[in-house]
């Protein structure tokens, strides 16, 4: 039976979803999940609206802007308790209760040092991670957001110098770009970009404001209020292993575009599957 070495898995463009249709949110700006539902920002309106998974329709809305000051709300992140809105105007973070009835607190960010100009948000389960988009960095705090604990000077690492929205899979840390239209993948420590996803190639998304994961897919908003779903890399086989496993775990991405490493492949050797896998199946015996 014939044997591969590894294989890759890139992102793929699984649907998109105009909110703006939905409702009055025609400033889609960032994006969250609580585990159920997304929650979208719209800048226009101050407002955050609340969308089951598959967004059919709108399930609630809720003004923001009326709770205080946050006039200029761009992302939006859930900690598990609590939810967290960025305002790039006036650097400051603002934390809501579970169903926004109660504005709990107003962190200036501006005042811990840099981070002039937040935008992104995201909680990895111990800290928060902010992106600033004129500088091209991402400041790091604790829970309580008592002090700035690290930054890092993403824009050094080659590309995503207009980092917009930020999230983490438990994994690895994704940034979208504003400006050229990619998500770059970063490790934990932000030592390195790892590699980057042209969401130009994959759709019409040419210029991503904020992202999120849900714990299978990434999740990307578009300028034009549209929310883009996308598969990421659920393949990276470094032993040998018969393609009929391969095929089996493939078939959960339809359309995939699979990158080939090593023997018996030539390196970036690209296949993609349409509908059926008979290329992929064929490709690997041509090549053992």
């Amino acid at each position: 039976m014939a044997k591969i070495y590894a294989i890759h898995l890139g992102w793929v463009l699984v649907e998109s979803y105009n909110v703006g249709d939905l409702g009055d949110n025609d400033g889609a700006r960032g994006i969250c999940n609580d585990g159920t539902f997304f929650y979208v920002v719209d800048y226009n309106g101050s407002a955050v609206y609340k969308y089951p998974s598959d967004f059919s329709s709108l399930t609630d809305s809720y003004d923001i802007g009326a709770l205080g000051d946050n006039d200029n709300p761009w992302d939006i992140c859930w900690d598990g308790t609590y939810f967290y809105v960025t305002d790039f105007i006036d650097a400051k973070v603002y934390k809501y209760n579970s169903d926004f009835s109660t504005l709990e607190d107003t962190i200036d960010i501006g005042a811990l040092g840099g981070n002039d100009e937040p935008y992104g948000i995201c909680w990895d389960g111990t800290n928060f991670f902010i992106t600033d988009y004129g500088e091209a960095y991402v400041y790091k705090y604790p829970s309580d957001f008592s002090s700035l604990e690290a930054s890092y000077d993403i824009g050094a690492l080659g590309g995503n110098d207009a980092p917009m929205g930020i999230d983490w899979d438990g994994s690895d840390f994704y940034i979208s770009d504003y400006q050229d239209a990619k998500v770059y993948k970063y490790p934990s420590d932000f030592s390195e970009l790892t590699t980057s996803f042209n969401l130009a190639n994959l759709g019409d998304n040419t210029q991503p404001m904020c992202m999120c994961w849900d714990g299978t897919y990434y999740y990307v908003i578009e300028y034009k209020d549209t929310v883009y779903k996308y598969a990421g890399e659920i393949l990276d086989i470094t032993s040998d292993v018969s393609y009929c496993k391969i095929i089996t775990e493939v078939r959960q991405v339809p359309k995939a575009i699979i990158k080939v490493r090593n023997q018996p492949f030539e390196a970036d050797d690209l296949i993609r599957i349409v509908g059926n896998y008979t290329s992929f199946k064929n490709c690997i015996r041509h090549g053992s």
